[in-house]
């Protein structure tokens, strides 16, 4: 097994992909749908089974396991507006570089203003942290509109938001109702306790590796290219 991260660099993908394939693998597993086009090129070329993990959607170049990032955002907007919520806002961060946030965000503003409520979005350059939750509250509550719900990128900002309702005197739910995702360990023990979406990591991660057994087998896919392993909304205190 040879592992690479590229974070959100595609020229990074691409040298990590060409130095993998010099090394003639079995099969290559990559995160997401999107990826440059010699990438895509040189993956074509090899004829190596080559799976996209954590998100679905689009075409993919051989087979696709994960879900809809878009279904993930709308399913916090439909939770917020279930709880009453009706002024909303998603907090999001380097949302231009991270192609499935942004994905959750879009869904989010649609199923939100699809049910009559009203959704803004908010994004900060830095990495998605605790320190982002804290700057973008910070700045919906000075410029924005007056929001009782909000959806976040990720649990650590989420956190952020959650740090800063307390350091203002704001009461979580009460005030102001906060989802995350991603469903980090942590989300289950601060206080309030965090309402998440909880992606289905450890399931992609075991089909990725039975499909590949499969296809090393001689094991004929399917019609399909895509697998959806779906996702699951977690409440907690916090919404």
């Amino acid at each position: 097994v040879m592992l690479g991260n590229t974070g959100y660099d595609s020229r990074a993908e691409q040298a990590i992909v060409r130095s993998v394939l010099s090394w003639k693998p079995a099969a290559m597993v990559l995160t997401g749908l999107a990826h440059d086009r010699d990438t895509v090129r040189a993956l074509r070329q090899s004829a190596v089974p080559v799976i996209e993990t954590w998100e679905i959607g689009g075409q993919p170049l051989d087979l696709a396991i994960g879900f809809s990032h878009e279904a993930a955002g709308a399913a916090a907007a439909r939770h917020l507006c279930g709880r009453g919520r009706r002024r909303l806002a998603f907090l999001g961060a380097r949302l231009a570089d991270d192609a499935r946030a942004r994905q959750r965000s879009q869904g989010f503003l649609a199923a939100a203003t699809g049910a009559g409520a009203e959704a803004v979005c908010l994004d900060h350059p830095a990495p998605a942290g605790a320190q982002v939750g804290t700057i973008l509250l910070d700045r919906l509550l000075r410029e924005g509109p007056a929001v009782d719900g909000l959806s976040c990128s990720n649990d650590l900002v989420a956190l952020g938001v959650l740090f800063e309702c307390q350091r203002r005197g704001l009461r979580v739910p009460g005030d102001l109702a906060v989802i995350g995702f991603g469903d980090q360990e942590s989300s289950a023990y601060c206080n309030p306790t965090l309402t998440t979406i909880k992606p289905s990591g450890r399931v992609i991660g075991e089909e990725a590796g039975r499909q590949i057994l499969a296809r090393l087998a001689g094991q004929q896919r399917g019609d399909s290219n895509t697998i959806d392993t779906g996702f699951s909304l977690i409440q907690r205190c916090s919404t």
